[in-house]
């Protein structure tokens, strides 16, 4: 059985460290890279089956990257961490991507 395909897109280095340390030693298959545009390019060009989104990057969004990749990538799941409420609520809670994002979290500020 083949490791399930996660992408981390996050531009702290710090994040996508912690994310691929932690589920690489739980058998799954860890790619990252720190911005929006390489992030799209990985998933348009790659097999993954998740894809964890920072939603406030500084070239592009999640919610964006998301909507570029539903329509080519029917398969995939987006699980985004959000700074903030207001931008939840002005572009995760629309109608078109709720169907295609599992889990909203909130994680902790940076110092």
């Amino acid at each position: 059985m083949e490791p399930i395909r996660i992408l981390v897109i996050d531009d702290e280095p710090v994040i996508c460290d912690g994310c691929r340390l932690t589920l690489s030693d739980r058998c799954f298959a860890v790619d990252s890279c720190n911005s929006g545009t390489k992030g799209l390019e990985m998933l348009l060009g790659g097999e993954y089956d998740l894809a964890l989104l920072d939603m406030k990057l500084p070239d592009m969004n999640g919610m964006e990257i998301l909507r570029n990749v539903k329509d080519e990538k029917p398969g995939l799941r987006g699980l985004s961490g959000f700074f903030c409420d207001t931008f939840h609520q002005r572009h995760a809670g629309k109608a078109q991507t709720q169907q295609f994002v599992w889990v909203v979290l909130r994680r902790p500020k940076s110092k």
